[in-house]
């Protein structure tokens, strides 16, 4: 029988299309036929997913796989062996036997796939801080915005494309809120998806709700992400998501006094 792989390919950036499919498997052998010929062998199955898919063992809780680049692939099951036929078991007095060995069933796993996404920069900022607003101002992505925390839900990806043809994938990291770290909000769903970006940039309204100041909150994400995973603070960039012509200049100076690195510019 056929193997069942993984590999990663382009032009995918989601595992929707695993959304209710739970069974996958490679094309059987074929049975031999006449004149001692071997069955043909079947086909194998290669499931495309997208690049920074981790493929897990769930009997066993186990990494098979990081699929962290385009082109990577991995064999989950190996098909079933093909069994003897009769000539196999032919003898002198018996030289046309109605017996064959079946062929050994292949092997079967539960499978866990988890997407981490891969991106050159992602957003991340408090619930409503304006991530959605700039990803949507810089590429074609169009997640939902709205005047309050929590609309974006999951990461959404999109292509910026620059002067020279160039281009990168930026990622809207839903909202983080204290103790994300610890799974609080979502947490680690969302702060899965930063691991995998060369660049953080820190997206801090520096005029927010009531009862909330810009300086506690750009340490309070600074935390979180430190908490999760270590980033390295020199990769780690600050926008202000304000226009900061509509606020007195002693706020901007304010924020720019109490943060180690930050540049305000119009949004």
């Amino acid at each position: 029988g056929g193997n069942v792989y993984f590999q990663a390919v382009e032009n995918l950036d989601t595992l929707i299309d695993f959304a209710g499919k739970h069974h996958w498997h490679a094309q059987n052998g074929q049975p031999g036929s006449g004149n001692n010929k071997h069955g043909a062998n079947g086909r194998d199955l290669v499931i495309p997913v997208p690049p920074g898919t981790l493929i897990y063992d769930v009997d066993f809780d186990l990494l098979l796989k990081d699929l962290s680049e385009v082109g990577l692939k991995v064999r989950i099951c190996r098909g079933g062996r093909g069994g003897k036929g009769n000539k196999a078991f032919a003898t002198s007095t018996n030289q046309t036997p109605r017996y064959a060995e079946p062929g050994k069933k292949g092997q079967e796993r539960n499978i866990q796939l988890e997407l981490k996404l891969i991106a050159d920069v992602g957003l991340v900022g408090m619930p409503n801080a304006g991530k959605s607003t700039l990803i949507s101002r810089c590429s074609a992505a169009r997640p939902k915005i709205a005047d309050y925390p929590f609309t974006t839900i999951e990461p959404v990806l999109g292509i910026v494309e620059l002067s020279d043809f160039r281009r990168f994938v930026m990622a809207d990291i839903p909202g983080l809120i204290e103790g994300a770290h610890n799974g609080a909000g979502l947490g680690y769903e969302f702060l899965k998806h930063i691991e995998r970006t060369r660049i953080i940039v820190h997206i801090l309204d520096i005029m927010p709700t009531v009862g909330s100041d810009a300086v506690e909150n750009y340490y309070g994400i600074r935390h979180e992400l430190e908490q999760y995973n270590g980033r390295d603070a020199k990769i780690y960039k600050v926008k202000a998501s304000r226009d900061e012509r509509t606020f007195e200049g002693t706020i901007i100076v304010d924020v720019e006094r109490n943060l180690p690195v930050f540049g305000h510019q119009k949004s």
